[in-house]
């Protein structure tokens, strides 16, 4: 019997319907079959190593992978629960360490802030060879938010290998999980607050955005208070700054501000989401206030000849000293049969029995 339900989710076959308490009930997840029969109860010695797991804040979330072989369980805890949908036990169990040592098959990222010679904020990153704990608070010591245990930010990318988490006691770094090798493959520090969004069709391609950085100066304030916007896959030498003023400045004759760029201009937030669409390559949605481009990502130089405009690896000082594997190129398509996905479309719960 449901005694306070928290949130409700298909698994994406459309296999089970999930339901899950809220916290104050303890770790309560029921599941049900496609036609509403309860199949079973999954309690806190199903869900949590903890020895006081009944006596425990419960459930957060929970995040069925896309090919609905798996779903993850996030609790007030440290700990991430994988259960295998086919028998509903638990495969793993990933545990957000406090200091992390890097090896090498574990990457750990640090977002740099730098000045330009024209005053502009660089935002590289950097390999860390020394063990890490992740920060819990901005470098200015004043906490934004009240720090709550556990994780509530949680998705897979869409092999359903790899699964990225960010604790919410430590909203700046984002973790990156092999699902089958159970390990901990990356972890990324940012200076400010993150949030993310994997690729829907496009394997191990996560699209990561940031507040504005709690570190900037108070004059520096607005120019970066759309906050910006990553790339980040295996291959990438960590995460890759999108700097919207990159693209759009180079199709307008106008001088152009945006998220922390160049000069000129008044101040534009700028957004970035991806666009669902069967194209070979993925593509992302750059949008202002004033103007939008269509960014096209592809491997090397295998970018479209047809899909012309002015590419962010281009310039030779850009590519001075870092290795890239992925171009953006920005275009003009027909955007009719697209739609995009900012994380914020409400689900069709329905959607699976569509013909």
């Amino acid at each position: 019997m449901v005694e306070d339900a928290q949130a409700v989710c298909w698994t994406p076959d459309g296999k089970w319907l999930l339901l899950w308490e809220s916290a104050a009930q303890g770790h309560q997840l029921l599941l049900y079959t496609a036609d509403g029969q309860h199949f079973r109860t999954m309690s806190g010695a199903h869900l949590s190593d903890g020895p006081d797991a009944s006596l425990e804040l419960g459930i957060k979330t929970c995040q069925p992978s896309p090919n609905s072989d798996l779903c993850a369980v996030a609790d007030h805890s440290r700990s991430i629960a994988i259960l295998q949908t086919d028998s509903w036990r638990r495969r793993a169990v990933f545990t957000h360490p406090v200091t992390i040592v890097p090896r090498d098959t574990l990457h750990i990222w640090q977002e740099q802030l730098e000045t330009s010679r024209d005053g502009q904020t660089v935002h590289t990153f950097q390999r860390a060879t020394q063990p890490i704990s992740p920060p819990s608070m901005p470098s200015d010591g004043r906490p934004t938010t009240e720090a709550k245990p556990g994780c509530s930010v949680l998705a897979f990318d869409a092999s359903s290998a790899l699964l990225a988490t960010r604790l919410d006691d430590a909203p700046y770094t984002v973790w990156i999980w092999d699902v089958a090798a159970a390990e901990l493959r990356a972890v990324l520090v940012f200076h400010s607050v993150v949030t993310f969004t994997w690729h829907k069709k496009t394997r191990e391609l996560l699209l990561i955005h940031s507040s504005s950085s709690s570190s900037s100066s108070q004059q520096d304030k607005g120019k970066s208070s759309s906050g910006l916007s990553y790339l980040w896959d295996p291959l990438l030498p960590g995460p890759t700054p999108v700097v919207p003023e990159e693209f759009i400045a180079a199709r307008s004759s106008s001088s152009i501000s945006a998220g922390g760029g160049g000069g000129g201009g008044g101040v534009v937030r700028a957004q970035i989401s991806w666009i669902n669409t069967d194209m070979e390559y993925p593509l992302a949605l750059l949008a202002t206030a004033q103007q939008y481009c269509i960014l096209s990502l592809g491997e090397g130089d295998q970018v479209p000849e047809t899909w012309h405009g002015a590419s962010k690896w281009d310039d030779d000082e850009l590519l001075k000293g870092r290795r890239r594997t992925r171009r953006s190129r920005a275009f003009d398509p027909d955007v009719s049969d697209v739609s995009v996905d900012d994380g914020t479309a409400v689900e069709d719960t329905f959607s699976f029995r569509k013909t």
